[in-house]
């Protein structure tokens, strides 16, 4: 079921250009606070608090833009179509299913859900400008997984099961940034969420893909395919 996943390409940082520029600025931002400080001593006020201004300033900077750095390695590096997730279904009783669910590094999870359908969301991110550059390409981040009834009144009185499929965020979530001031991020292509669901059923697999436009799911066996065409 899961050998698909093996051709996931491993999660990338932001590329050697980043990581240059990045070092020559906390050089030049030591060098600057360093200078500043020694001025000081020296007694050469002026240049002194410029120079420690400045590179205390840069320093803030550059601890902004880790933070961020830190936020966007929480999403996987997406090139053409992605595998990204693997799920199997075990019926256990009415509208009861167990959710198996595999992962391109090998992990795996079985998590309860209740319903008829399965959805999983994602975010995605896509960059331009000086962010391309940097090798920042379109990345994505699985969010969660619930359950969904087909019946409109059993999708608003009956119990829900929804579970977390992303840890929790470090640094700063470019998302985020994206979908509040999108419109003045210039690096920000786009900050969108997409969402894929199919029908559960006892012995489905299903597999989810990542493309630019969003998430992909196929049924991965005769149950799944089954499944579908009665839905």
């Amino acid at each position: 079921m899961y050998g698909w996943l093996e051709a996931a390409a491993p999660i990338s940082g932001f590329g050697w250009a980043g990581l240059a520029l990045g070092a020559l600025l906390l050089a030049l931002a030591l060098g600057l606070t360093v200078a500043g400080g020694a001025a000081l001593l020296r007694g050469r006020l002026l240049r002194g608090a410029s120079g420690l201004a400045g590179g205390l300033i840069l320093l803030g900077g550059l601890g902004t833009a880790g933070a961020l750095a830190l936020g966007v390695l929480a999403y996987e590096r997406l090139e053409q179509e992605r595998p990204a997730l693997a799920l199997h279904f075990q019926q256990v009783d009415e509208q009861r299913y167990v959710a198996r669910l595999a992962y391109p590094d090998g992990g795996t999870v079985a998590l309860p859900l209740a319903g008829d359908q399965w959805q999983v969301d994602a975010r995605v991110l896509r960059w331009s400008g000086f962010a391309a550059l940097l090798g920042l390409e379109t990345r994505y981040r699985l969010e969660r997984i619930s359950g969904r009834y087909a019946d409109l009144e059993a999708e608003r009185a009956a119990p829900r099961t929804v579970h977390a499929l992303a840890s929790p965020q470090r640094g700063i979530d470019p998302w985020l940034l994206g979908q509040r001031h999108g419109d003045r991020l210039p690096w920000v292509d786009a900050a969108y969420g997409s969402a894929a669901y199919l029908p559960m059923a006892d012995g489905a697999e299903y597999r989810v893909a990542v493309t630019r436009s969003g998430l992909v799911a196929r049924p991965a066996n005769a149950e799944a395919e089954e499944a579908v065409r009665r839905w």
